[in-house]
C-alpha cells in the first residue's frame, strides 16, 4: 500500500501540469524505502536533494545520459574511484596530479608507490637506483635534469654537461623490489645532478 501511494503521488508531484509538490508534505518522513523495477519520469526539471552523504548502489552498471548524451556536470568536490577510470574520447584537465610524489637524495632511493617524483645522483657517481612499485613491465619513464629541486637541503649541480643526458639505464619489476636506474656519462662534480621522473604505465 505504501509503495502504491508513493508512486502516485512522486507522479503528481513531477508531472501534474509542471508544477512541483513538495513531497515531504505529501509523505511523512522515510527512513527507507524498497521498490520494485520502477522508472520515474519528469516532465521538467528532475532535482535530488540530501542533507548528508548518500549512497547510490544500484547492484550492477550505473548507465548516465544514454540516452540523450548530455553533459555531465559536478560541482567543485572531489571525485574519488575506487577503480580504473577508463575514457574512450579525449580528456582536458587544467591541471594533472599524481597520488603521491616521492623525493630522495639517497640511492636507491626509496619512493613507495610514486609515480613521480625527485631523484639525484650524487657527486661523483654516475648512476641512480630508485626503488617503487608504480614500476610495470609497461612502463614509461620520463626524467628531466633540474637545476634546482624540493628535496630538502640539496643543491644542484648546474654545470652544463652535453655528453650527460640521462637515460634510464634499467628496469625492475619484481613486486615491492620493483624500480628503475638512470645513468649519465659524466659524473657530476662537487653537488648531486638532480632530477625529476614520471612514470606513465
Amino acid at each position: 500500500m505504501l509503495k502504491s501511494t508513493f508512486l502516485k503521488r512522486l507522479k503528481l508531484a513531477l508531472s501534474s501540469f509542471g508544477i512541483t509538490w513538495l513531497l515531504a508534505m505529501a509523505l511523512p518522513a522515510l527512513a527507507a524505502l524498497t521498490l520494485a523495477a520502477t522508472s520515474v519520469v519528469s516532465d521538467g526539471a528532475l532535482t535530488l536533494t540530501g542533507v548528508a552523504a548518500s549512497t547510490w548502489d544500484v547492484g550492477g552498471l550505473l548507465s548516465l545520459q544514454t540516452a540523450t548524451n548530455g553533459a555531465i556536470t559536478t560541482g567543485t568536490g572531489l571525485l574519488t574511484t575506487g577503480g580504473a577510470l577508463t575514457v574512450t574520447s579525449t580528456t582536458t584537465s587544467a591541471t594533472y596530479a599524481t597520488a603521491s610524489v616521492g623525493s630522495s637524495s639517497s640511492s636507491p632511493a626509496a619512493l613507495s608507490s610514486a609515480s613521480a617524483g625527485h631523484i639525484v645522483i650524487a657527486a661523483g657517481q654516475t648512476t641512480v637506483n630508485a626503488s617503487t612499485t608504480a614500476v610495470t613491465a609497461n612502463s614509461s619513464i620520463f626524467v628531466t635534469v633540474e637545476q634546482v629541486t624540493p628535496i630538502a637541503g640539496t643543491t644542484c649541480y648546474t654545470t652544463f654537461i652535453p655528453t650527460s643526458t640521462p637515460v634510464v639505464s634499467g628496469l625492475t619489476v619484481s613486486g615491492a623490489n620493483s624500480g628503475f636506474q638512470v645513468k649519465v656519462a659524466n659524473a657530476p662534480t662537487g653537488t648531486p645532478l638532480c632530477l625529476a621522473f614520471r612514470i606513465l604505465n
